[in-house]
């Protein structure tokens, strides 16, 4: 069965400029996006697990609020378009695609839906609400926070420029056993004060497996005006049958 690869299984957040103690850091990360309204960009990502390699490579255009197109080309050609009240997802070759309105959308697509291409948005709404407190500071990283929520236990680091720059993911509260590692770099200012990085690394353990994948995000451009047409599904989806389950395009 064919699966939607939505976004990340973990978490991140950071604190801005200001020290902990000035309030929550998820929250005044995701208040520092505010001044993104629109954002296209190329991405190209390499996954390895278990000696295999995958590439994808896709073209993305955001803006605000919830206006989306995603042009997946390889491995496998779909295509995912929200229009402000609806979204539409097709794989390329099927006769049927998923559709549903926006407001009665699962929390994951949601936030793959919110979340601005190239930043840690989709782990800061994962982790809102959770437990910050201090964590122990490093030369690399003179700000850390463990954030801890009912499901999620992680621990963020930001670089001396204040930049979320590691995210940690474990298995237990007490941050003993690591169960992933997000790294973020190659920063670039999009506006004032916000910047997005370019380049992720991550490594994720499934057991005693290990995955790795790089994202790069290239031909990026922010807050530049986007085509309408964009966000309009007919001319993308001619002739596709949209339903609002996934059992009924894959049933097995």
């Amino acid at each position: 069965m064919k699966t939607v690869c939505l976004a990340v299984l973990l978490l991140t957040v950071l604190l801005g400029h200001r020290p902990v103690e000035a309030g929550p850091v998820v929250d005044d990360l995701l208040t520092r996006y505010d001044a993104i309204h629109t954002l296209s960009c190329s991405v190209r990502r390499e996954a390895e697990h278990a000696g295999n390699t995958t590439r994808m490579l896709s073209r993305v255009f955001y803006q605000r609020p919830d206006l989306l197109h995603v042009q997946n080309f390889s491995p496998v050609k779909r295509r995912y378009v929200a229009d402000g009240e609806r979204m539409y997802y097709h794989v390329d070759g099927d006769e049927k695609g998923f559709s549903r309105p926006i407001a009665e959308l699962n929390n994951d697509w949601l936030i793959s839906l919110r979340a601005i291409p190239g930043t840690p948005m989709d782990h800061l709404f994962r982790l809102k609400g959770g437990r910050e407190t201090p964590a122990d500071p490093t030369p690399e990283f003179p700000i850390r926070t463990a954030c801890n929520t009912e499901s999620a236990y992680a621990i963020l680091s930001q670089d001396t420029s204040g930049r979320l720059a590691r995210i940690e993911l474990f298995t237990t509260p007490d941050h003993a056993i690591l169960k992933a590692r997000f790294d973020y770099s190659q920063f670039l200012e999009v506006t004032n004060g916000v910047s997005i990085p370019c380049l992720h690394l991550a490594t994720m353990h499934f057991g005693e497996i290990e995955t790795k994948e790089t994202s790069r995000f290239d031909n990026m451009t922010v807050n530049t005006p986007l085509s309408p047409q964009l966000f309009v599904a007919a001319p993308y989806f001619k002739d596709v049958l949209f339903v609002d389950d996934f059992k009924l395009i894959y049933p097995d």
